[in-house]
């Protein structure tokens, strides 16, 4: 062909090398077609002919290998990617933004591959100081921006962790589909911690104590809500005349948060397979054999974190020590659906309960359940007269996360079998035995301790009632 200089066809149909007719640089090039995957054209670097043919039997060697796995040959670029991603999935403006935001840094991206645990390093060191910098003012003044704070202060680790965990997503959706082979380690969600002493930190699991000192905070804080409500002021007229109810969204939020609080101590699923309940998902379950009413859970592949579907069965202390034998739960939810903003079936159990918040659009119940209960004991806040959960040099801290913990904690304790608790709660054997095998020692030191306690007494009893029998005999 008259645009080639030397050619020569190393694999027929599927791998040549060229030069380019005329070019001052008689630099090899090649041509790979593997398949019905479109053509790559590559440039090789070199001018010497054994060299390049060494070039190219490597790069074909690679893309068969990528194709044979299922891996799609061709470089998805950033740009590519999050289209893909606009187009299948369904979320919010508040995504979006992040999306927006990590598209100003990974942009240049050409082949996703490239994204690894060193280039997020230099995203979060130029994300941290970005509105600080003379782009990102350059930014603001052609597009403008929503607040202030960030323009004389760099942004925080929330919204750097929450943008972090956009970039997750959008890494495991290019995961799941083979276009990249891993997900590379991401700084903010895998840095741990520091504290004074062994610099370690450890998520707590919530006593019942504690979880009873939330449940009360939140029916104490409803009732001064009620209160307030019942006073007309001129607020309550104000609400009146706008045909709204007076003090209905700090109700619902409440009431929203209790109801996810009860739902994650009596569960033991986790945050964010609950974050993303639809109400028809949660349903009342009559057990005949032990006359009750449960509360069944039906958790679905795009639901669950494993991906696989589970139903679970709740049963709490409603269905245990009251004369109804009726949940507590499902008692709750009942409430809680009562009140939503949005409570049809296909709805959001924890939705946004304001009139800007989108239909279908999920609150982030774990940051305000943090928000929450770092309060307690802290001045200025609601929460100021109620104990705090830890103290400042302390190690642990919590998180809805911690009812999870507690629930397998509690289970373990009263003998319930890790196999159960691993297919309620759609974790491994594995993991059960690796994440509370110190739990489950401590648990077996008392139980020895206890056990040994029980065969003194055995053993006293009885050498005291031989004693008395001899004496008989004598």
């Amino acid at each position: 062909m008259a645009y080639y200089g030397k050619h020569h066809i190393l694999v027929k149909g599927e791998l040549q090398i060229f030069t380019i007719k005329g070019a001052k640089n008689q630099r090899w090039y090649c041509i790979v077609k593997i398949g019905k995957e479109p053509r790559i054209r590559k440039a090789l670097g070199t001018t010497r002919r054994n060299d390049a043919e060494r070039y190219a039997y490597d790069l074909y060697n690679g893309l068969r290998a990528l194709h044979a796995e299922g891996m799609p040959i061709v470089a998805t670029g950033w740009d590519k990617l999050t289209e893909k991603y606009k187009s299948e999935r369904n979320y919010g403006n508040t995504t979006h933004h992040r999306l927006k935001m990590l598209t100003l840094f990974f942009t240049k991206v050409k082949d996703i591959k490239e994204i690894d645990a060193a280039m997020i390093n230099r995203w979060v060191k130029w994300r941290k100081d970005y509105w600080l910098s003379p782009a990102g003012r350059k930014y603001i003044k052609q597009n403008g921006i929503v607040g202030g704070r960030h323009l004389t202060a760099n942004i925080g680790a929330t919204t750097l962790k929450l943008e972090a965990t956009a970039l997750k997503g959008i890494l495991k959706f290019a995961f799941e589909r083979g276009i990249i082979p891993f997900i590379p380690d991401i700084a903010p969600l895998t840095k741990r911690r520091s504290f004074k002493g062994d610099k370690t930190h450890r998520r707590s699991a919530f006593t019942n104590a504690q979880h009873a000192r939330i449940l009360k905070y939140l029916n104490d804080e409803y009732r001064k809500l009620n209160k307030q409500a019942a006073v007309k002021g001129s607020g309550y007229f104000h609400a009146k005349a706008k045909g709204l109810e007076y003090m209905l969204f700090p109700r619902q939020r409440n009431r929203r948060m209790y109801a996810w609080c009860m739902l994650l101590a009596t569960s033991g699923i986790r945050p964010q397979e609950a974050k993303q309940l639809l109400f028809k998902d949660i349903q009342p379950y009559t057990d005949f054999t032990n006359d009750a009413l449960l509360t069944e859970i039906n958790i679905s592949a795009a639901v669950a974190k494993t991906g696989e579907p589970r139903l679970i069965y709740v049963v709490d202390s409603g269905t245990t020590y009251r004369e109804t034998r009726r949940s507590l739960l499902w008692d709750t939810m009942e409430e809680w659906r009562a009140m939503a903003r949005y409570n049809d079936d296909d709805d959001y159990i924890f939705s946004n309960t304001n009139e800007m918040g989108a239909k279908y659009e999920t609150a982030n119940m774990g940051l305000y359940f943090s928000r929450m209960i770092k309060g307690f004991g802290k001045a200025g806040t609601k929460a100021e007269n109620y104990k705090a959960f830890v103290k400042e040099d302390s190690k642990e801290f919590y998180s809805s996360y911690s009812y999870r913990h507690r629930f397998i904690t509690e289970s373990l304790k009263k003998g319930v079998s890790p196999y159960f608790i691993s297919t309620h709660c759609g974790t491994s054997l594995t993991q059960i035995r690796k994440a509370y095998s110190k739990v489950i020692g401590i648990d077996l030191k008392d139980e020895f301790f206890e056990k040994n306690e029980e065969a003194k007494e055995r053993r006293e009893a009885l050498m005291n009632r031989s004693v008395v029998e001899l004496s008989r005999i004598v």
